[in-house]
């Protein structure tokens, strides 16, 4: 009966021991400066891979970012170019449409550049200007009524108001050259009003 006691005693010490050990030990491990020092450690570089991945990820947006308005850059300068194109290419076209008109009329006994033919002039001027070795002669006409000498004077006249605005706008005086046939050439046969309007003209020929 008393061994059996000791025995039990000893087993309850030997089990105590083992507990205090154990917390001894946990205890020591703890407290050990090196392991706190390796948590520490972990956390700093998990801390320090997120900070590097957040920045990585800005850059990357960042770049994004920068590509995506350079190529909007580039695509607007693309399209502003497109469009000075087509519009230099529809001034070209409108100013060889208006150097299609030769022919400036006037009204009676006048010699004054009607309002309706300064378009069309400044497009010859245009052309005249850019391209100096051409050369225009501007024929002054008259309708059939006044004398011979009076429709002369009159046709040079119209053909000198036309040179002069043509010189105005940038044509050299070597350019131009003024001939008058007063009504000798009618580009219409008739005595009525819509042949005589006809007949009364300046005519821009290209030599």
């Amino acid at each position: 009966m008393k061994l059996k006691t000791y025995k039990h005693g000893l087993a309850v010490i030997l089990a105590s021991t083992l507990v205090v050990g154990c917390e001894s030990l946990q205890e020591d491990v703890s407290s050990d400066p090196s392991v706190q020092a390796g948590g520490a450690n972990a956390g700093a570089t998990i801390a320090d891979n997120l900070d590097k991945q957040k920045k990585a990820e800005r850059e990357a947006a960042k770049r994004e970012a920068e590509m995506r308005e350079k190529q909007l850059a580039e695509e607007k300068a693309a399209a502003a170019a497109a469009a000075a194109a087509a519009a230099e290419e529809a001034k070209m076209k409108k100013m060889a449409a208006l150097r299609d008109m030769t022919t400036f009329y006037f009204d009676l006994d006048d010699a004054s550049i009607a309002d309706d033919a300064r378009e069309a002039l400044m497009a010859h001027a245009a052309f005249l200007s850019a391209n100096a070795g051409m050369k225009v002669v501007v024929e002054g006409h008259t309708d059939e009524r006044g004398t011979k000498a009076y429709n002369m004077a009159l046709g040079e006249e119209r053909g000198a108001a036309v040179a002069q605005f043509l010189k105005v706008n940038g044509v050299s005086d070597s350019q131009v050259e003024v001939v008058s046939y007063g009504e000798e050439q009618p580009a219409m046969a008739g005595s009525d009003e819509s042949a005589w309007a006809k007949n009364r003209r300046a005519v821009v020929q290209y030599q």
